[in-house]
């Protein structure tokens, strides 16, 4: 029995084939374990202006959807992020289409592609650290139309606040309901700073329960006189924006969301010819301007001038809920 189990076993060897190689790991795998995540969306419609679109003031009366009569790609957009809840991480929001025109920071070339966000993160405990380009915390309404509770967008979103900043933010969770948030960056929509002045952000996130939730922020710019066409020319003055989204979800359907927006732009301008008083020895005051923005919003139901009657999205996403 030994004899033959020994010619058996030598048989078997003789013949056996090669071990089949493993698998190689598919890419989701490898991203779920790196802890990276890819995701993104896209936004496409047709609509239709029943007005003219602009405000007396020839100004567009739309935030993205402007066109009276048209098929539209509004975003393509590609989400990068690897956020661990410690140490070092990223992320990378690329977006193109038509809306990348409006949302670009001054200055830069206006296209159909636009780094929307790009920035580093650490988080240790409590504390969160970004630097780079993000999303403004003001407002209620977002660029990805995918976390938006209305397709189109307010004029609040449009003219009351900015789309994003280049600078850094801190966020300390104080708790599971109280999170405090500072900053200070190159101002609305700036990609590199038009002067030497920075502009100061606060924000103040407290969620009492899943049904109800208020958002505080403020932002706070001192801009330095620039001098224009002849010497002496220019302005300087104070910015300041205070903005409060207060949600209740009454059902897992109806959800209601006001959005008060307070602004205030002070602005001295300087002549470029010598003030006649100075010529006896004084100096004259500059002159103060106030204009205020928009005093409040609601966005509970959706806009009237405009109606889509053909929408198509779709979203891929690799991990948790989108951002």
């Amino acid at each position: 029995m030994g004899a033959l189990l020994c010619i058996t076993l030598g048989a078997r060897g003789a013949h056996a084939e090669d071990p089949a190689k493993p698998a190689a790991p598919a890419l989701s795998d490898v991203l779920a374990a790196s802890g990276v995540e890819i995701h993104g969306y896209v936004d496409a419609a047709y609509s239709y202006l029943s007005g003219t679109g602009i405000f007396r003031s020839g100004t567009a009366d739309r935030v993205f959807d402007t066109e009276p009569n048209s098929f539209n790609l509004h975003q393509a957009a590609l989400i990068i992020d690897y956020q661990p809840k410690e140490g070092f991480g990223g992320l990378v929001n690329l977006t193109a289409g038509r809306d990348a025109r409006v949302i670009a920071s001054a200055g830069e070339a206006t296209s159909n592609f636009d780094v929307t966000q790009a920035f580093a993160q650490y988080a240790h405990g409590p504390l969160t650290v970004i630097g780079g380009k993000f999303i403004t915390l003001a407002g209620a309404e977002v660029i990805n139309s995918t976390l938006d509770s209305n397709y189109s967008r307010s004029i609040l979103f449009g003219y009351a606040i900015p789309f994003t900043h280049t600078g850094v933010r801190l966020t300390y969770a104080a708790s599971d309901q109280l999170s405090l948030i500072v900053g200070v960056n190159n101002g609305w929509d700036q990609l590199q700073d038009q002067n030497k002045q920075k502009t100061a952000e606060l924000g103040v996130s407290f969620v009492p329960s899943k049904l109800f939730s208020l958002a505080v922020q403020g932002l706070w710019r001192r801009r330095a006189a620039r001098r224009g066409a002849f010497i002496g020319a220019g302005t300087h003055g104070v910015r300041d924006l205070i903005d409060a989204v207060a949600t209740y979800s009454a059902t897992s359907q109806l959800t209601f969301i006001l959005n008060v927006d307070w602004g205030a732009r002070r602005i001295s301008l300087l002549s470029s010819m010598v003030p006649r008083s100075r010529r006896n020895g004084t100096a004259s005051r500059p002159t103060s301007i106030t204009r205020p923005m928009i005093n409040g919003g609601c966005r509970c139901a959706p806009s009237t001038s405009t109606t889509r009657t053909a929408t198509a999205r779709a979203l891929f996403k690799n991990g948790r809920k989108e951002r």
